[in-house]
């Protein structure tokens, strides 16, 4: 029985690319980059899986139509400037060179999920498009060039880890009629404001106190903020993400029992945190002015 299945390939793409798009096919990338579904064991199906081209440096990449599964921050390297698709592959399509996922759900008919906005691709702006309806895990990763990124209306579901180590990001902004997300002075939450998603990296400001009501710090939301230095966790917080404080200098101030304490403790990051007992008798519950003029004094 012969199992040779025949590829169509694109030549015009550079050496490099065309070698990229071979390995995929052939498997001869690294096993912990890419694995084959073992259904139809006579025809190749690679899934690219997550961080698969970490720290590389490719510019573009070419999504061949066997690639039907990727995972989140694959594209995660900050030369890549854009990422194509195969027109017949039947999962992913590329617009303007950010990769999106069809989506034929019930739920998500006629809408994309946001899979990976290539880190080096020209512009300090991007509006999410009408069309997506999701955000995926990773989907902007070290994009240092990004300094506002807008989400539509229709965005109803954002990962915890959508929006990562972008350092020259401030603002992430939400349309005012999105009934999932908001944005408090470019600062990401849920709607109900019980869950801090995103705080951008490239924000100046060196005290942020997380409002009150606020229950969950999501994973990676406070990760590779440079100018932050003191981060003020109210005890309604009873829950926080993963790798939250990783890449900061910060000193988080909550009361004794707080769970950030804890975290701390189970999940040690390159921050370093000083837990200060009761600050709010020193500090009081508003009173953000003396806070920053303690910190200046500092």
């Amino acid at each position: 029985m012969n199992n040779t299945k025949k590829i169509d390939i694109d030549l015009s793409l550079t050496d490099r690319e065309l070698e990229i798009v071979i390995e995929l096919l052939t498997g001869k990338i690294a096993k912990k980059n890419i694995k084959k579904k073992t259904t139809t064991p006579d025809t190749p199906y690679p899934a690219v899986e997550e961080w698969a081209y970490k720290n590389s440096e490719i510019e573009s990449i070419n999504i061949p139509t066997e690639v039907t599964t990727i995972g989140k921050c694959a594209f995660a390297c900050d030369t890549l400037k854009e990422i194509r698709v195969s027109e017949n592959n039947p999962d992913y399509l590329s617009v303007d060179g950010v990769l999106l996922k069809k989506c034929e759900t019930m739920i998500y008919s006629g809408k994309h999920v946001l899979i990976a906005y290539p880190p080096a691709r020209e512009g300090n702006e991007y509006t999410v498009p009408d069309s997506i309806a999701e955000l995926y895990g990773g989907a902007f990763t070290w994009c240092n060039d990004l300094e506002r990124i807008t989400i539509p209306k229709d965005v109803s579901y954002i990962n915890e880890s959508a929006i990562y180590g972008c350092n020259k990001l401030y603002s992430i902004d939400v349309a005012e009629d999105n009934p999932c997300y908001t944005s408090v002075d470019g600062v990401l939450y849920d709607k109900a404001m019980t869950t801090l998603l995103a705080y951008p990296s490239g924000r100046e400001n060196k005290v942020y106190e997380i409002p009150d009501g606020v229950r969950r710090i999501g994973e990676g939301a406070i990760a590779c903020c440079d100018h932050l230095k003191k981060l003020i966790v109210p005890e309604t917080v009873v829950s926080i993400g993963e790798w939250v404080f990783q890449d900061t200098m910060l000193r988080v101030h909550c009361d004794k029992d707080n769970i950030a304490r804890k975290h701390n403790g189970e999940n040690p990051t390159k921050s370093t945190m000083r837990i200060v007992r009761e600050f709010r008798k020193k500090y009081g519950n508003n009173n953000k002015k003396e806070i920053q003029n303690n910190e200046d004094q500092e």
